[in-house]
Protein backbone atom coordinates (compact mmCIF):
# COMPACT_ATOMS: atom_id res chain seq x y z
CA UNK A 1 0.00 0.00 0.00
CA UNK A 2 2.96 2.15 0.58
CA UNK A 3 1.02 4.33 3.39
CA UNK A 4 2.59 5.40 6.37
CA UNK A 5 1.46 4.29 9.96
CA UNK A 6 1.89 7.00 11.91
CA UNK A 7 1.08 10.15 9.59
CA UNK A 8 3.38 12.94 10.02
CA UNK A 9 0.77 15.01 11.96
CA UNK A 10 0.19 12.21 14.18
CA UNK A 11 3.79 11.57 14.36
CA UNK A 12 4.45 15.16 15.60
CA UNK A 13 1.82 15.42 18.37
CA UNK A 14 3.29 12.34 19.82
CA UNK A 15 6.78 13.96 20.07
CA UNK A 16 4.93 17.21 21.68
CA UNK A 17 3.03 15.11 23.98
CA UNK A 18 5.55 13.47 25.17
CA UNK A 19 7.58 16.55 25.73
CA UNK A 20 5.34 18.18 27.74
CA UNK A 21 3.68 15.49 30.07
CA UNK A 22 7.75 14.44 30.80
CA UNK A 23 8.26 18.77 31.23
CA UNK A 24 5.07 18.68 33.39
CA UNK A 25 7.36 16.63 35.95
CA UNK A 26 10.40 17.99 35.18
CA UNK A 27 12.02 15.33 33.70
CA UNK A 28 14.53 16.37 30.68
CA UNK A 29 13.21 14.78 27.67
CA UNK A 30 16.26 14.29 24.31
CA UNK A 31 14.27 13.58 21.03
CA UNK A 32 17.49 11.27 18.76
CA UNK A 33 16.92 11.40 15.47
CA UNK A 34 16.78 7.61 13.24
CA UNK A 35 19.92 6.57 11.14
CA UNK A 36 19.83 4.33 8.27
CA UNK A 37 22.10 3.48 5.60
CA UNK A 38 19.72 3.85 2.53
CA UNK A 39 21.00 6.74 1.57
CA UNK A 40 24.50 4.40 0.72
CA UNK A 41 23.60 1.29 0.20
CA UNK A 42 20.01 1.69 -1.16
CA UNK A 43 16.59 0.64 0.25
CA UNK A 44 16.36 -2.77 1.16
CA UNK A 45 14.00 -4.19 -1.49
CA UNK A 46 11.72 -5.88 0.64
CA UNK A 47 10.59 -2.65 1.80
CA UNK A 48 8.59 -2.29 -1.88
CA UNK A 49 7.93 -5.33 -1.98
CA UNK A 50 6.11 -6.07 1.05
CA UNK A 51 4.63 -3.00 0.40
CA UNK A 52 5.51 -0.54 3.02
CA UNK A 53 6.52 1.92 0.53
CA UNK A 54 5.72 2.75 -2.90
CA UNK A 55 8.99 3.21 -4.13
CA UNK A 56 12.46 3.62 -3.04
CA UNK A 57 12.38 7.70 -2.93
CA UNK A 58 9.47 7.33 -0.65
CA UNK A 59 11.45 5.63 1.67
CA UNK A 60 13.98 8.35 1.68
CA UNK A 61 11.81 10.96 1.78
CA UNK A 62 9.73 9.82 4.70
CA UNK A 63 13.19 9.19 6.61
CA UNK A 64 13.85 12.61 6.12
CA UNK A 65 10.62 14.00 6.76
CA UNK A 66 10.42 12.52 10.33
CA UNK A 67 13.83 13.09 11.39
CA UNK A 68 12.87 16.54 10.26
CA UNK A 69 9.85 16.72 12.77
CA UNK A 70 12.29 14.96 15.75
CA UNK A 71 14.48 18.25 15.34
CA UNK A 72 12.05 20.76 15.25
CA UNK A 73 10.03 19.44 18.16
CA UNK A 74 12.90 18.63 19.66
CA UNK A 75 14.72 22.21 19.76
CA UNK A 76 17.82 22.54 21.59
CA UNK A 77 17.23 19.11 23.46
CA UNK A 78 18.33 16.78 20.16
CA UNK A 79 20.88 14.14 20.00
CA UNK A 80 21.53 14.50 16.15
CA UNK A 81 22.42 10.44 15.64
CA UNK A 82 21.17 10.10 11.66
CA UNK A 83 24.44 13.06 10.43
CA UNK A 84 27.15 10.46 12.35
CA UNK A 85 26.31 7.49 9.86
CA UNK A 86 25.67 9.74 6.53
CA UNK A 87 29.42 10.87 7.34
CA UNK A 88 30.33 7.54 6.82
CA UNK A 89 32.11 5.64 4.27
CA UNK A 90 29.79 2.72 2.44
CA UNK A 91 32.19 -0.08 3.87
CA UNK A 92 31.92 1.50 7.08
CA UNK A 93 28.27 1.91 7.34
CA UNK A 94 28.25 -2.15 5.91
CA UNK A 95 29.77 -3.16 8.94
CA UNK A 96 27.02 -1.01 11.35
CA UNK A 97 23.91 -2.38 9.91
CA UNK A 98 22.05 -5.31 8.87
CA UNK A 99 20.77 -6.34 5.21
CA UNK A 100 17.83 -3.70 5.33
CA UNK A 101 19.86 -0.85 6.06
CA UNK A 102 17.86 0.03 9.53
CA UNK A 103 18.43 -2.29 12.37
CA UNK A 104 22.06 -1.99 13.60
CA UNK A 105 24.83 -5.19 13.62
CA UNK A 106 26.37 -5.49 17.34
CA UNK A 107 28.74 -3.21 16.20
CA UNK A 108 26.22 -0.67 14.98
CA UNK A 109 24.59 -0.68 18.35
CA UNK A 110 27.35 0.20 20.24
CA UNK A 111 28.32 2.81 17.36
CA UNK A 112 24.80 4.10 18.24
CA UNK A 113 25.38 4.22 21.74
CA UNK A 114 28.41 6.17 21.32
CA UNK A 115 27.08 8.63 19.28
CA UNK A 116 24.02 9.24 21.66
CA UNK A 117 25.86 9.29 24.59
CA UNK A 118 28.13 11.99 22.99
CA UNK A 119 25.07 13.89 22.36
CA UNK A 120 23.79 13.23 25.70
CA UNK A 121 26.58 14.95 27.12
CA UNK A 122 26.50 18.04 25.02
CA UNK A 123 22.99 18.73 25.71
CA UNK A 124 22.84 17.90 29.03
CA UNK A 125 24.01 19.90 31.60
Amino acid sequence: TGQVRVPPEAYRENLQTFQTLFAQEQIPVLFVTAPTAHGHLGVYEDLIRRQFAADAESVLTWHAAYNEIAREVAGENLVEVAHNIEALETEEIRALVQADGVHPTHAGTEAIARWVCEGVKQVLP
